[in-house]
C-alpha cells in the first residue's frame, strides 16, 4: 500500500519563500479597483491586476479609494511597502 506524503512547511521555508517573492518583486505600480477594511482594522486591497493585498498593521492615517495608483515595493525581511498618491506609506503582505 502506498504511504501518503504529507506537505509541512517550517517556518524557515516560509521565511525563504517569502525572501524570494521579495527578489522577484522589484516594483509594482497598479490601481486600486476595490478597498475595504476588515472587523481588526487592516485594510484590503484588490488592484487592476487581480492581486489582493492586506496591511501588516491597522493605520488609520494610511487611505485608499478606488482608482487611485499606488506603488508597492520590497522592504526589509521580505516585506512589501506600498505607497499610495500622497506618498504616504504602509507595511502589506500578499494575500492572492
Amino acid at each position: 500500500s502506498e504511504v501518503p506524503i504529507i506537505m509541512v512547511t517550517s517556518r524557515r521555508e516560509e521565511a525563504d519563500r517569502k525572501e524570494q517573492e521579495s527578489r522577484e518583486l522589484t516594483e509594482l505600480e497598479a490601481t486600486v479597483t476595490e478597498v475595504w477594511t476588515r472587523a481588526d482594522g487592516l485594510m484590503v486591497l484588490t488592484l487592476d491586476n487581480g492581486q489582493i493585498w492586506k496591511q501588516v498593521r491597522p493605520d488609520s492615517r494610511f487611505r485608499l479609494k478606488a482608482g487611485e495608483k499606488v506603488k508597492i515595493q520590497p522592504a526589509a525581511l521580505g516585506s512589501f511597502l506600498l505607497s499610495g498618491p500622497t506618498k504616504r506609506s504602509t507595511r502589506v503582505s500578499r494575500v492572492k
